[in-house]
């Protein structure tokens, strides 16, 4: 499996390994965490199969080295076929080191990879990943997002679709930091509600999702339904400023503010 989301739903994606994109870092500016960058990504409208791909197909930058996978939503192929010459420009959290970089396509109800390891060879390929937390329509509300909890599908995102370009706006870092947060605590309220020893499908992959974040071993200290709420919700929130944490939510926000105000 060479992704596995944590909102979007299963599909079949072409990965690419991007041998024909040119990465440059500039000078940093106040914010020390973060690098800017230039990309340039004339020649891939040139790559054999490019011209194939779906053109609402959006562009992720990948890279990962050790246990830090850093990643930057790009533009759509169709962007980059009718600007065969573009360059974007950009931000990352690198934290001293220089991983190898991808770039991975996906449709736009892809909002955030959790990349396993993975070979990939130099050209189209095709794989299947997982939803950690699938997407739903929410009908018949004003509210923005709601969770669904389903014993037998697990949590699910519902969004709004009375939202203007809602699955856009979902793959930005702004509005990630408003909803992933508590959608991942209520998520975890359930599986302690709701966990049995060796099960399968979600509860599988929220096992999957604890351990990967936090490391191994972590899901074997996850609360029984007869501990104190204190020891769950403790649990919880390790759990929640680990994600928040990697994910640099506040720097972010901070960075896009004062691009508004400049």
């Amino acid at each position: 499996m060479a992704f596995r989301t944590i909102v979007t739903n299963p599909q079949e994606i072409p990965v690419f390994e991007s041998s024909d994109i040119l990465l440059t870092y500039q000078a940093k500016g106040d914010n020390e965490k973060l690098t800017p960058y230039k990309l340039n990504l004339s020649k891939l409208a040139l790559v054999s199969g490019f011209i194939n791909l779906n053109q609402d197909y959006i562009i992720t930058l990948v890279g990962v080295i050790g246990d830090l996978r850093i990643e930057e939503d790009i533009c759509t192929v169709a962007e980059i076929l009718t600007m065969p010459q573009t360059s974007v420009e950009g931000v990352l959290e690198l934290k001293g080191k220089k991983p190898k970089f991808s770039l991975y396509f996906h449709s736009k109800s892809s909002i955030k990879k959790q990349a396993t390891s993975q070979t990939f060879l130099g050209r189209f390929d095709k794989t299947i990943y997982e939803a950690l937390l699938p997407v739903v329509d929410l009908e018949n509300s004003n509210a923005i997002w709601d969770i669904e909890l389903s014993e037998e599908e697990g949590p699910m995102l519902q969004i709004n679709r009375k939202v203007l370009e809602v699955e856009i706006k979902l793959l930005t870092k702004v509005w990630q930091s408003l909803i992933l947060p508590m959608a991942i605590k209520r998520s975890l309220e359930f599986l302690i509600l709701h966990r049995e020893d060796g099960g399968e499908g979600w509860q599988l992959r929220w096992e999957s999702f604890v351990e990967d974040l936090c490391g191994s071993g972590t899901i074997n200290s996850i609360p029984r339904f007869e501990d104190s709420e204190q020891e769950k919700e403790a649990w919880i929130s390790d759990i929640i400023e680990s994600f928040t944490s990697r994910n640099n939510y506040i720097e972010h926000i901070n960075l896009e503010t004062d691009q508004d105000l400049e």
